[in-house]
């Protein structure tokens, strides 16, 4: 189940812009990857944000404790990142990939992970976990 609070009532924390050095390789290649695409798409590249990231740890892990893929859950990851202030949250999931290319081929190759990942977005957070990915977008 999906705590109801990440965050402490009275604290708000926002980071404006994580430096990605806690992430997981796999996960910056993968926003290596989104970014080629969404510049060869005439698009601004998203930047990693560490709110966003803790959302999908949160998200990666719970798919990986139910051990199945699944949206169920996100609108209270949307709810607590608008919440802070974010105007727009996008969630793209996937399982059972070995490597980072090969998901985010994947995504762009469907038209309902496309428009996300081409979508109007600034920030975003991946996580990794046994063999589910999350990415979350946020504006």
């Amino acid at each position: 189940m999906l705590p109801n609070s990440w965050f402490p009532e009275d604290v708000i924390i926002y980071a404006i812009e994580d430096d990605m050095k806690s992430w997981k390789l796999i996960e910056v290649l993968i926003v290596r990857e989104i970014n080629k695409y969404r510049i060869e798409n005439g698009l601004k590249p998203v930047s990693g944000e560490l709110n966003t990231k803790l959302e999908t740890k949160i998200r990666s892990d719970f798919m990986s404790d139910e051990e199945k893929l699944s949206h169920d859950g996100f609108g209270v990851s949307s709810r607590r990142l608008k919440d802070m202030g974010f105007k727009s949250v996008g969630e793209i999931i996937a399982y059972g990939y070995t490597n980072g290319g090969d998901v985010v081929h994947a995504w762009k190759n469907s038209p309902s992970h496309n428009r996300v990942l081409l979508g109007n977005y600034k920030y975003l957070g991946v996580s990794k976990t046994d063999r589910y990915y999350c990415v979350i977008f946020t504006r």
